[in-house]
């Protein structure tokens, strides 16, 4: 593809005036990587116009654009080696547009879409919501103390029983040692605008847990069984043990498995629990129906269960990777959602949304890139009031 194609595209992008069939004609050239140079050198054109309107020296410029250029050089090799559907102008391009953008010498307000005069460009909000920086988590041990992690030093944190307690140096959080006759429990929460959680239970096995969630589990296992209890979303690493199984419960369903990986999200204002099986194979049990679950598959939990084996385990994992993956099946809603926990904002919708939006963005950008990100790919536009995002028609 000749520059003189990219950048009419691209300004037409830029512009905000590219048609769907542009714009899915420019993603799918930029995704087949067809000439890079020529997207490269059109991109450093932008780039240099924007410098002259700042009159600035040149030089820190140069410098950041070759930074972000090899980021995305260096992110799309990862991306490839994932298999995963990022587009490299995503990639590239949002970092340059972003650039400018951040100078205060490029900025522009839809007017095609533009329904409420309130309405503006997420890119103009001067007070803007960062991602959290820091863990929030709490842990409530079994005589009901209550430990803030982020305020913990690391090393010992509780002797209960035989088993240490200790936060590693990454935050991590570690149960070493044996059980005892008595059965004592721990819980781990995580509330909204934090970090997410990492746990390694007394039998090795990993937990992730994501925001807005908890985890309530045995300081040490014994017995049986090795069951715990969640609400929100956990990712789990589960230690292999044929003779004690490992279980976990929410409500009335009952997750039973040997040791495997595996997600489960079981927000209260989601419509159905899911599990998704990454590797090995889980039981599913609610009242008297039971489901198989293998590897790639999925069930969906409400009034019975259901499995599909339809899935994307990219959009699964996401959240553990640092990124919002949204499919082209994802209902807004189901996306503010997301949003509202991850930045603790509280969701406001105005007049009637309707549709999907997608897209894959770094979950360490402020609210107001991905909520850009958002308005590119769906027909909604946002407004950033305080800790409040309103979502309207375009």
């Amino acid at each position: 593809m000749s520059a003189q194609n990219w950048q009419y595209l691209i300004d037409k992008y830029l512009a905000n005036t590219i048609s769907k069939e542009e714009l899915d004609r420019l993603l799918h050239m930029a995704d087949e990587q067809q000439d890079h140079a020529a997207l490269t050198a059109v991109l450093k054109k932008q780039w240099e116009a924007a410098k002259e309107k700042t009159g600035e020296s040149g030089v820190e410029w140069d410098a950041k654009f070759a930074a972000m250029m090899e980021e995305s050089r260096q992110e799309t090799s990862l991306v490839q080696t994932r298999q995963n559907s990022i587009k490299l102008f995503y990639r590239v391009a949002a970092a340059v547009v972003i650039g400018i953008l951040c100078t205060g010498a490029y900025f522009f307000v839809s007017q095609k879409y533009k329904k409420d005069t309130e309405a503006v460009s997420v890119v103009s909000v001067k007070k803007d919501i960062t991602a959290p920086t820091s863990s929030n988590a709490i842990l409530t041990l079994a005589n009901g103390k209550k430990i803030v992690l982020d305020s913990a030093s690391n090393g010992s944190l509780a002797i209960q029983g035989n088993t240490n307690v200790v936060k590693l140096a990454d935050g991590q959080i570690v149960y070493n040692g044996k059980a005892t006759l008595e059965m004592q429990y721990n819980i781990l929460t995580v509330p909204k605008g934090s970090k997410i959680a990492t746990i390694t239970l007394s039998d090795g096995t990993k937990v992730w847990l994501n925001v807005e969630s908890s985890l309530k589990y045995p300081v040490a296992f014994n017995g049986s069984e090795r069951k715990v209890e969640i609400t929100g979303e956990a990712y789990f690493e589960v230690t292999h043990n044929v003779a004690m199984p490992f279980k976990v419960q929410k409500e009335t369903t009952l997750v039973t498995v040997l040791g495997t990986h595996f997600n489960i999200n079981s927000y209260a204002d989601e419509p159905a629990i899911k599990v998704t099986l990454l590797e090995g194979a889980v039981t599913i049990k609610k009242g008297n129906a039971v489901g198989v679950l293998k590897p790639g598959q999925q069930a969906k939990i409400a009034g019975d269960i259901k499995t599909s084996g339809e899935i994307d385990a990219d959009e699964v994992m996401a959240w553990i990777n640092g990124k919002f993956q949204f499919g082209e099946a994802a209902d807004i809603a189901s996306v503010m959602k997301q949003i509202s926990r991850w930045y603790d904002v509280e969701v406001e919708y105005k007049g009637s949304i309707t549709g999907h939006i997608g897209g894959t963005i770094s979950r360490t950008e402020n609210v107001s890139q991905v909520l850009k990100m958002l308005e590119m790919t769906g027909g909604v536009t946002f407004k950033i009031d305080g800790r409040k995002v309103i979502v309207m028609p375009k």
